[in-house]
């Protein structure tokens, strides 16, 4: 079983991964936090290689390296020739949690 972390690849912008990165673009607000971040061509190689080696019953965590939000944020804006986001603290998310109750 291959447990990756967050994909990043190009083409299909509307499922799982693709969408974090589809709400970075268009929003000009950055979470807390982060997540590991891994090429979509090196879980497809490491499948691959898992397979031919038939390494079943097993489990492989795969990530490249860690990117807190902000940083993919950054990066992304950068690219495309945005602003730099506002960042959304922890403070900020729970009162925004508490007003989302009522």
């Amino acid at each position: 079983m291959i447990n990756p972390g967050m994909i990043i690849g190009s083409e299909n912008w509307d499922d799982s991964s693709s969408q974090l990165l589809t709400q970075l673009i268009n929003s000009k607000y950055a979470y807390s936090g982060g997540t590991g971040c891994v090429d979509v061509r090196d879980v497809a190689k490491i499948a691959i290689a898992l397979m031919e080696k038939n390494k079943f019953g097993e489990r492989f965590i795969l990530a490249s390296e860690n990117k807190k939000y902000v940083e993919l944020h950054q990066v992304i804006n950068k690219n495309i020739n945005k602003l730099a986001p506002f960042i959304l603290s922890k403070n900020i998310l729970l009162i925004g949690r508490f007003l989302n109750y009522f």
